[in-house]
């Protein structure tokens, strides 16, 4: 028993000591893109003690007026580079992208922590406001796994127009109790369950239920708890972002007078 014991504490200690390498494993075999390559993009970087975030925003094609904009968070594996290629319906809504990449990742300065990219995210929602090109009454708030956390935390403290959650946990210690590790000791919780109440914007919420990383049960949680239905499709954690799910996400934009349906119609993202 007393081996047990010291085995378990020592498992702990090491589990506090790298979880961060676990929860922001830095990315790797990922090529860098050319920010040239993307018309219009504008560096919009955020400053703190350790340097510099990098962040982007890219004026919606055509746009002479302030207009919304989605603010878009990321995945733990992934980077700004990556996840903008993927954003191109907003583009065709008429919505401008705005993509901040997280501390230790990318050209980003600094280590990451929940504290770290929370704050960084509501300078960054600040500086994108502020923006001739961005209507500040039409924010969406956009996250996908981690990021959902982040989404999530930056909703309860600013103004928004509407908040997306796509396979996004409850908590990392949920998360952590679920794989038999002791969730008390996570250091950068993400407790999206508990902030939900605290937003006051329309949710949607989506979630694989084959989801191999973040259970389908996490999904079906945050929904209840936001008074939401879930969309629920048949896919795992990275495979959920087809056809369907963007037909879903205009639909809800369009019904809460994000998008227009004439605008969803052009560019082909319908129901």
């Amino acid at each position: 028993m007393f081996l047990f014991g010291a085995a378990w504490l020592i498992f702990c200690a090491l589990i506090f000591t790298f979880q961060r390498h676990l929860v922001f494993p830095a990315p790797s075999g990922l090529t860098p893109l050319d920010p040239t390559q993307i018309a219009g993009l504008l560096a919009l970087d955020v400053s703190h003690a350790d340097g510099r975030t990098q962040g982007w925003l890219v004026p919606a094609v055509g746009r002479t007026a302030p207009g919304p904009v989605v603010i878009y968070t990321h995945g733990n594996g992934e980077l700004i580079d990556q996840a903008v290629l993927g954003l191109e319906a907003y583009q065709r809504w008429g919505v401008s992208l705005a993509l901040l990449e997280y501390r230790g990742y990318g050209q980003s300065d600094g280590e990451p922590s929940e504290a770290a990219l929370v704050a960084d995210a509501l300078v960054f929602y600040d500086q994108v406001a502020a923006r001739p090109e961005v209507d500040p009454s039409a924010i969406i708030l956009h996250g996908r796994s981690l990021g959902g956390g982040i989404a999530t935390a930056v909703a309860a403290q600013r103004p928004a127009r509407a908040l997306i959650l796509a396979s996004t946990f409850t908590s990392i210690a949920d998360l952590a109790w679920r794989l038999g590790l002791p969730g008390f000791l996570v250091r950068d919780p993400f407790d999206s369950l508990d902030r939900l109440p605290k937003v006051r914007a329309p949710i949607f919420i989506s979630h694989g239920r084959a989801d191999e990383v973040v259970p389908f049960a996490h999904g079906e949680a945050l929904a209840a708890r936001a008074g939401v239905p879930l969309f629920v499709q048949s896919c795992g954690h990275n495979d959920c972002e087809g056809p369907a799910y963007w037909a879903a996400v205009g639909v809800f934009l369009e019904a809460h007078g994000v998008v227009s349906a004439s605008a969803r119609s052009r560019s082909g993202v319908s129901e």
